[in-house]
């Protein structure tokens, strides 16, 4: 049988004077491929990137100069993800059950480095009790759970995380939506990152109110 061999593309961004450069490269045949180009999108506004997270990641200050920090030498590697969402009606059966459980003993998070969010994926792309980091969601998640599609698609190679949304039953319809809303075909995700990075406290999907994020 033959051995599909897998490989993973990477983003790098980097402050260099006045302009953002991104470095990008990935796999080909036997080798590899590498792209250096100026500027970097958005995922989710198909705009430029949020200032803030763009200096956050980059390790850069207001200046465009380097900030000091224990990560400083090195760049974020920022993957392109498939970014779904999950909730407790897509469970089987219904709730909040993980599979891996390491922060949590069932699904949750408030998105901060120290209570990532729960998120689904494969386990041999991402080892259960990895923390990630998702500039356009401005979270951390954390790998504990299984999701079969994801699985699936890592099989083609392809990144893919399901980002659970707190839930309980309630709201159905509108927690539905709210994973479509926040789905991003194509999305930078940040591996490995440092404590540190701009966290938003505000819920994906608030289910005392039945309302998502804006």
């Amino acid at each position: 049988m033959t051995r599909r061999r897998r490989c993973r593309s990477f983003t790098a961004v980097a402050v260099l004077g006045p302009m953002l450069w991104v470095a990008s490269a990935s796999c080909v045949g036997a080798g590899w491929i590498g792209v250096l180009e100026p500027s970097v999108e958005d995922s989710r506004s198909d705009g430029p990137l949020d200032q803030g997270i763009v200096d956050s990641v980059a390790g850069s200050s207001d200046d465009g100069t380097a900030t000091d920090s224990s990560d400083s030498n090195a760049l974020p590697e920022l993957v392109p993800h498939y970014v779904t969402f999950s909730a407790w009606p897509d469970n089987k059966p219904p709730g909040d059950a993980i599979t891996f459980p390491t922060v949590h003993a069932r699904a949750g998070g408030s998105g901060t480095y120290d209570d990532p969010i729960t998120f689904g994926s494969d386990a041999t792309e991402w080892p259960p009790g990895t923390r990630l980091y998702v500039p356009y969601l401005r979270r951390y998640v954390v790998m504990e759970d299984e999701c079969s599609s994801c699985i699936e698609d890592w099989q083609d190679g392809k990144h893919r995380i399901a980002i659970w949304l707190d839930s309980d039953g309630t709201c159905v319809d509108e927690v539905t939506a709210c994973e479509l809303t926040l789905t991003r075909s194509s999305a930078d995700v940040e591996a490995n990152p440092p404590a540190g990075r701009p966290v938003e406290s505000v819920p994906l999907f608030d289910r005392s109110t039945c309302s998502c994020i804006q």
